[in-house]
């Protein structure tokens, strides 16, 4: 996230677990990791039934998007701090929360269409 954000010109850098620039900075405490939309995620795919390549591969690919999508989430939060203050807590506290429990949904649904391994009615014992 700081790369990104000093790409972007915001003169950004990391001290511990603080991303500071000289307007704005944003601390990344426990929960704004990702975890728990990725462990969500990771649940749902290991409790279908599905051969294990196909859970493991779907496992990764998760994790990677979701890691991606928390990187952009802290780019974003730091960027509405910055311009937008008012709305930094609604999005930090409510959309962003909202849009990673979809995301994982959403992932979940699409491994599902991609494994190809709907069970049917008379497999299910």
């Amino acid at each position: 996230s700081n790369f990104l954000l000093d790409a972007m010109g915001q003169n950004t850098h990391v001290s511990g677990i603080v991303i500071a620039s000289p307007q704005f900075s944003v601390t990344i405490q426990r929960g704004c990791d990702a975890i728990e939309p990725t462990w969500l995620f990771c649940a749902a795919v290991l409790s279908f039934r599905a051969p294990l390549a196909r859970k493991l591969l779907g496992i990764l690919v998760g994790i990677v998007l979701l890691q991606t999508l928390n990187v952009a989430r802290i780019v974003t939060l730091f960027w509405i701090g910055l311009h937008l203050p008012a709305l930094f807590n609604t999005s930090h506290l409510e959309i962003w929360p909202t849009a990673f429990i979809l995301a994982a949904i959403l992932l979940f649904v699409g491994w599902i269409e991609w494994s190809g391994r709907l069970p049917k009615p008379h497999e299910i014992p």
